[in-house]
């Protein structure tokens, strides 16, 4: 399935969408569709779809994108309105599931629980079966709307848990390509097939953090002293460059990352300093330390995050126990809240930092998340209002700065741990593969080749 736009290296491109106009007052957007595509049945891509599509995602409860109203205004033309200026609208289009394309005559005739198992969208590969947790295999899309592309006959995702059988696959050639790889496979991998090629994505997919349960008042976290010791008290940079020895990763201090246009230069954050996380401790009242839970994924390199800032609390006095939760655990938390401890969450950007804090972290959105337990101050809310209203990405940038500087320095409210980038490993006979320069979900092999 293909999206309307593509977002590449943090910018929003044309894709299904040929072009696009926006009025004046940001409130009307006018679609121009690309001409001669057909979804993999046959039927053709054109405006009356998109609509449909759009719909679709508006009826199920998408929230990534609010519209007011759509009017289907040639075969290739659609006119959009929204109901506030919003300057994240194109990009979130690229970035979420409401832009994707799905055929609407596919999914009227055969119903939705099959099309959830059954993608017919637009794009250089047709779906052909899927085993769960297994394997994902597609074949050559023989119509696909780029004349010569893709150039493979075809493209299988193999899901591979056991870390052995995993390597012993992309040394044996069995695979051509491992997307997010640990640290540790890494190593591995690399004693096995030292010609194997690390690539890393050009700028950061999302941030990895721990939020503290803040608002219980019989939380120890509900103390801004507690969740400043706590911040104090593990060496983020130690585990970053050191431990995951800067594989897919760089530390951070905020909800952002240097190079970004969003990032704050004036805040300090909470540099590794286990003394002054024991001042503070018992300043609020515990200078023996207090047990606690750090929740988080079992995947990727969590486990080595976890476990090095257990033995950093340790060594202040907080005596932390690991939960490792899967599937629906771990979402319930997300977005149910927690009633003590830590919560380890990869937040991905979509489409980058603001968007995404728009979209979990803001007054309108909050209570649907789990981070509304972090204790957000109101001055941070109402910052994040006004870079929501603003005029330009300059304008939300300033306002966005400035909630960093109150939610991190004045409340600390989260404790960003670093920023995190798509990684892949490869043979060096794959080129063009596309991973690193997509955003996090979405893949562009059309012109991956073997040499």
């Amino acid at each position: 399935m293909e999206t309307l736009f593509r977002y590449v290296s943090g910018v929003a491109q044309p894709w299904l969408i040929e072009s696009w106009d926006v009025s004046d007052d940001g409130l009307e957007y006018t679609f121009k569709c690309r001409e001669g595509i057909q979804f993999h049945d046959g039927t053709p891509f054109n405006a009356e779809a998109v609509r449909w599509n759009l719909q679709l995602g508006i009826d199920g409860g998408n929230t990534a994108v609010s519209i007011t109203s759509m009017e289907v205004i040639g075969d290739y033309e659609l006119k959009l309105v929204i109901p506030e200026s919003n300057l994240h609208f194109v990009d979130k289009l690229a970035t979420s599931l409401m832009g994707y394309m799905y055929s609407p005559s596919a999914y009227e005739e055969n119903g939705e629980e099959w099309a959830m198992k059954n993608p017919i969208g637009t794009g250089p590969y047709k779906f052909v079966s899927w085993e769960p947790n297994v394997l994902i295999e597609y074949e050559k899309n023989e119509d696909y709307w780029q004349e010569g592309l893709p150039y493979l006959d075809g493209v299988r995702i193999k899901y591979i848990e056991d870390n052995v059988a995993l390597q012993t696959s992309f040394a044996t050639g069995e695979i051509d390509m491992i997307h997010g790889p640990s640290v540790d496979i890494y190593k591995e991998i690399m004693t096995l097939e030292p010609n194997a090629v690390l690539e890393r994505g050009e700028t950061p997919t999302g941030i990895d953090y721990y939020w503290y349960q803040a608002s219980n008042p019989d939380s120890p976290f509900s103390d801004v002293r507690v969740r400043q010791a706590f911040a104090h008290a593990i060496d983020r940079e130690a585990i970053a460059n050191d431990l995951l020895e800067g594989f897919g990763v760089q530390t951070t201090n905020q909800a952002s990352y240097e190079g970004s246009r969003y990032f704050n230069a004036d805040v300090t954050g909470y540099p590794y300093d286990p003394e002054r996380a024991k001042e503070l401790l018992a300043e609020a009242g515990y200078p023996d330390g207090f047990s606690t839970t750090i929740s988080t994924r079992n995947t990727g390199n969590w486990p080595i995050v976890d476990e090095a800032a257990q033995a950093y609390l340790s060594s202040v006095g907080i005596n932390v126990s690991i939960e490792f939760l899967e599937g629906a655990a771990f979402n319930e938390k997300m977005y149910e809240g927690w009633d003590n401890g830590i919560f380890g969450n990869p937040f991905s950007f979509a489409p980058d930092e603001f968007g995404r804090q728009l979209e979990r972290a803001s007054r309108r959105t909050i209570d649907g998340f789990g981070y509304k337990v972090s204790n957000w101050p109101e001055e941070y809310f109402d910052l994040m209002e006004q870079a929501r209203g603003a005029s330009d990405l300059e304008e939300a940038a300033n306002y966005y700065q400035q909630a960093m500087k109150v939610a991190v320095d004045d409340n600390c409210t989260m404790l960003p741990l670093m920023a995190t980038y798509t990684t892949i490993v490869r043979h060096e006979n794959v080129h063009d593969y596309g991973v690193v320069t997509a955003s996090a979900n979405q893949w562009t092999p059309e012109k991956m080749w073997l040499g």
